[in-house]
């Protein structure tokens, strides 16, 4: 049931309206002659209809995301590109990742070697060289340890410092120039033989060179900036290098030192147990890396076009954090708003019609495939989104088309119709009634009225199959007459 107000907005909507059609016939010619015209009342078919609009969209859509986190190195793709399954659309920074992998392997072929020499047993060539080895390690773990510390007590010290002097400088430089340049701003108000007169001294010359001085001020600062920024940065990655030289050389030295150890102590089953478990981990762990350096590159799952890209090169990106946005271009689907007092009329699979703003002439047919479970409320009107399958067609479709919805909502088969136009009502008792020929004469019927598609209406009783109605040509009275008789008509019962 639709609310009254409703029924009341309506109603003087159709007021304003007709008052509007009267003003404007009142100024046309009057000398217009009546014209009747005669019609049939016959049998059809009949249809009343639910009427919306709504946009083509891309079917399905999936959001895409990098399974780890890290900064974006790689936007391969652009917005509206199509591409193929398989295809990078996206990589991250794998400086650290291939480090882990490259750590990993070195730990995998540690347990292996372990596990071989306790089947083999010690010897003195291999104490020698296990020696050999140990010492070699911990000469690495000396130059890496000593490297990390001179990176940060050395030049990258050195090097912020002056990027941070340089950024003071240039800032107390824009701050000098933009005080100066407010000077030059400045105006007064000075007593002149003919009244007080606002005198700006600085303006011209000087406050366009104060000016030019606070633009070249802006302009070094944000470069001594940029210059801190690059700096510390590129200081943090290479410690970052440093430290991990440094765990990979612990690591090496570690495994240096139990390879010697083993050497000097008897093989037991158990050790030989345990080495085999460490490789097993070392396998865990190399796998492990590899999988997410794998994961730095973000690949097509399917085939579809670029709806929307969400980050930019040099960008941090969290893990699960949506990158981009990916249709599917070759399925479609019309979603429209349908008023809530007709969306208890349809249901999942109903045919819909419709044809789009870009193909007016083209009629094409969907079917309801979803319908939302919350209403959209807009201006106090209560609506809901139907979601409408396409399927299959030759029609160009595209993102965004402008949809004409057209939905059966009762139809009624082989009924008595005639021209809406041909029904009247009667001012007294609100009845609808018709103009009936007989002969040269015109008896007036009242009949009952069904349900009305605007064009035609349905008659349920009164007149017959055959019978002849008059109907005459609209003045601005009849005008008039016919607006009220649609709008009282309009789908009843």
């Amino acid at each position: 049931m639709r609310h009254p107000w409703r029924s009341r907005f309506t109603v003087l909507l159709l007021v304003m309206t007709i008052i509007g059609t009267v003003a404007c016939a009142a100024q046309e010619p009057s000398d217009e002659t009546e014209r009747v015209d005669t019609v049939t009342v016959r049998r059809d078919d009949l249809a009343t209809d639910i009427t919306a609009t709504g946009s083509v969209y891309y079917g399905d859509e999936i959001t895409l995301s990098f399974d780890i986190g890290g900064r974006l190195v790689e936007m391969a793709i652009s917005s509206g590109d199509l591409v193929q399954t398989g295809d990078i659309l996206a990589r991250m920074d794998t400086t650290d990742l291939e480090l882990q992998v490259r750590s990993a392997e070195a730990g995998l072929a540690a347990a292996e070697a372990q596990l071989a020499q306790l089947r083999e047993g010690p010897s003195d060539e291999a104490i020698a060289v296990a020696e050999g080895q140990l010492a070699a390690a911990e000469a690495s773990l000396a130059q890496a340890v000593a490297a990390r510390d001179q990176l940060r007590a050395g030049t990258t010290q050195a090097d912020i410092a002056a990027a941070q002097a340089s950024l003071a400088s240039a800032t107390a430089e824009q701050k000098a120039a933009l005080l100066l340049h407010n000077r030059t701003m400045k105006c007064e108000t000075v007593e002149m033989p003919g009244g007080p007169q606002r005198i700006c001294p600085s303006l011209g010359a000087p406050e366009e060179e104060a000016r030019f001085r606070l633009y070249a001020a802006d302009e070094g600062l944000k470069a001594a900036q940029a210059q801190l920024d690059a700096v510390t940065q590129g200081a943090s990655a290479r410690l970052r290098n440093a430290a991990a030289a440094v765990d990979a050389a612990i690591a090496q030295r570690d495994v240096a030192q139990a390879q010697l150890e083993l050497l000097s102590v008897s093989v037991s089953p158990s050790q030989v147990a345990a080495a085999q478990a460490n490789i097993t981990q070392a396998e865990i762990a190399l796998d492990t890396a590899k999988l997410a350096l794998k994961r730095s590159v973000l690949h097509a799952p399917t085939d579809g076009i670029v709806v929307a890209v969400g980050k930019k090169p040099g960008e941090l990106v969290a893990p699960q954090a949506g990158v981009l946005r990916l249709a599917d271009y070759q399925r479609y689907e019309v979603r429209g708003s349908i008023d809530e007092a007709d969306i208890g009329l349809i249901g999942i699979g109903k045919e819909v019609h419709f044809t789009l703003d870009a193909f007016p002439d083209q009629d094409m047919v969907g079917q309801v495939s979803a319908i939302a479970p919350t209403a959209t409320f807009d201006v106090g009107l209560v609506s809901y989104e139907v979601t409408i399958d396409i399927g299959d067609t030759d029609v160009e479709l595209r993102d965004g088309m402008t949809a004409n919805l057209v939905i059966t909502r009762e139809r009624r088969e082989n009924v008595l119709v005639v021209p809406s136009r041909a029904i009247w009502i009667d001012s007294e008792t609100g009845r609808p009634f018709v103009e009936k020929r007989l002969g040269e004469g015109v008896e007036f019927v009242y009949v009952e009225q069904g349900i009305t598609s605007g064009q035609l209406s349905e008659i349920r009783g009164g007149v017959e199959e055959g019978d002849e109605l008059v109907v005459r040509s609209s003045s601005v009275r009849d005008r008039f007459r016919d607006m009220m008789t649609a709008t009282m008509t309009g789908g009843s019962e």
